[in-house]
C-alpha cells in the first residue's frame, strides 16, 4: 500500500490529547488536502485525534507496526469530530503509527491500478 508521505506536512493541531513532551510525545503529520494523516505513538501510548481535517465521511483506520514492518486494518468508518485511540500494545519500545485515509482516495488510487 502507497502513501503520499512527499506531500505530508507536520500538524500537531489534530492532536487534541495524548502524551505532548518528551520521548512519548505523540506526533501528526497530514497531506494539506486532508486525504491522509499519519499519527505516531512512539511508546504506545493512546491519543485524541480531531479528524475534523478530513473532507471525507468515511475514513479507513489502520495502524501501522514499524518494528515488523506490517498493517493491520481497525476498520472503516464514518467520520466523527473526535476518536481517542489507543494502540495494541504500550510501552518502551512499542512504538506504533496510526494511518487515516479518506475512503474515497483509496478507492480511486485501486481504480488507477486496475485501469494500466
Amino acid at each position: 500500500e502507497s502513501l503520499p508521505f512527499h506531500r505530508l506536512v507536520p500538524d500537531q493541531s489534530i492532536i487534541v490529547d495524548g502524551p505532548s513532551g518528551g520521548g512519548a510525545k505523540i506526533r501528526a503529520a497530514r497531506t494539506k488536502d486532508g486525504t491522509v494523516a499519519v499519527i505516531y505513538s512512539p511508546r504506545g501510548e493512546a491519543f485524541t485525534v480531531n479528524k475534523q481535517i478530513f473532507s471525507s465521511p468515511r475514513l479507513k483506520e489502520h495502524w501501522y507496526d514499524p518494528r515488523y514492518g506490517t498493517f493491520s486494518y481497525v476498520h472503516t468508518t464514518y467520520n466523527a469530530s473526535f476518536q481517542t485511540y489507543a494502540p495494541p500494545t504500550s510501552g518502551r519500545g512499542n512504538d506504533w503509527i496510526l494511518v487515516l485515509e479518506d475512503q474515497q482516495l483509496i478507492v480511486s488510487r485501486q481504480h488507477d491500478e486496475y485501469a494500466v
